[in-house]
Formats: C-alpha cells, sequence, structure tokens
C-alpha cells in the first residue's frame, strides 16, 4: 500500500480460493460430495471451488443434485427433468421456498416444490421441512464460509499491519443471494 493512502479498495476475487490438488482442496475447504460432483461436471471443473460452494450461481444446483440423490434412495419422487437436467434449479426458486416455509405459506410452499422443484407427490408437513432444511443448510453455509473469508482478510491486514485495531474497516457486498435470501444479510453480518 502507498505511505499517503488512507483508504484502499480490495477487489479479493476469492471465488479462486481452494483451486489445488483435491487431497490439499479437501484440508482448505468443507467440501461434500456434492461439491465434487458439481464440480466434476461443470464447465471449469477444478476451478472457481469456492465460488462453487457460496455463490447464488451455483447453490440451486447443489440443492438439485442433494433432490436427486434423495429420490434415487426413494425419499422423494422427483420429475425426469429435474432429474436429467443441471442447473434446472436456481437459487432463486430455493430462497422464495424458503421464505414462503418461515412464513408458513404452506401452498405456495407445494406449488414451488412441484413447479419448481419437479417433485411428484403429495407433500407432508415433514417433506416441507426436509425441503426448507435442505435449503436453509445450503445457504447458510454459503453465508458462513462468506463470513470466515471476510474474517480472515481482516485479521491478515490487521496482522500485517495494513490496519490498526481502531480503524474502520468496511466491507461491500452485492447479489441477490445477500440481498433476498432470507436471513442470509443477517447471519453474514
Amino acid at each position: 500500500f502507498p505511505s499517503n493512502c488512507t483508504e484502499t479498495i480490495l477487489n479479493t476475487e476469492w471465488g479462486s480460493f481452494g483451486d489445488c490438488s483435491i487431497e490439499a482442496s479437501s484440508s482448505i475447504l468443507p467440501c461434500t460430495r456434492f461439491d465434487w460432483k458439481l464440480d466434476r461436471e461443470s464447465k471449469n471443473p477444478n476451478k472457481q471451488k469456492f465460488e462453487k460452494m457460496i455463490s447464488g450461481m451455483y447453490l440451486g444446483e447443489i440443492f438439485r443434485l442433494m433432490l436427486c440423490e434423495a429420490a434415487n434412495n426413494d425419499l422423494l419422487k422427483l420429475s425426469n427433468e429435474i432429474k436429467t437436467h443441471p442447473y434446472s434449479i436456481k437459487t432463486k426458486d430455493m430462497s422464495l421456498f424458503h421464505e414462503a416455509f418461515l412464513n408458513q405459506n404452506w401452498s405456495l410452499c407445494k406449488s414451488i416444490a412441484e413447479t419448481n422443484f419437479g417433485l411428484l407427490d403429495q407433500f407432508s408437513e415433514e417433506e416441507l421441512k426436509f425441503l426448507s432444511r435442505l435449503c436453509e443448510v445450503i445457504s447458510f453455509r454459503s453465508c458462513r464460509l462468506c463470513a470466515i473469508g471476510i474474517t480472515a482478510i481482516h485479521r491478515h491486514l490487521l496482522g500485517e499491519s495494513y490496519l490498526s485495531e481502531s480503524r474502520m474497516f468496511s466491507v461491500a457486498l452485492d447479489g441477490a443471494l445477500y440481498q433476498r435470501y432470507p436471513n442470509y444479510s443477517t447471519i453474514l453480518q
């Protein structure tokens, strides 16, 4: 940093964090079998691993992969359209479902599960809770990983004396996931 600079903007471009060998990546990032499957089948395997765990672009696909596994284990019935079309479930759909669930809007939950998630069954309250829990786990993991990244950068800047404990540290965030996903911004903050 220049000595006369009082403010500096850092663009972390942290999406590539963890882009290394599978063994090394496993010790750096808490990857699941769904993360590995998404990565292997993506347009850019072994690249942007952190991005694939936190970005709204990919969370819907992680959710779809989980639904496919649940369907393969006869825990629910899933349309072939969803089973065979990667990225057919969007994070926006998860957000709408999760919000409807939190508001106990069961008819909207059922509609989204049927129309957007491709579920082919009557839905019990337990099944809706299961879907909501999947949405929550995926989105909150993303949120927590972002918080860890921000904290790590802050600690690094403190440790390298780029910041002092008393100096203000601001974080700018953007995107629909942060702005619209239920409780995402609150948990991250």
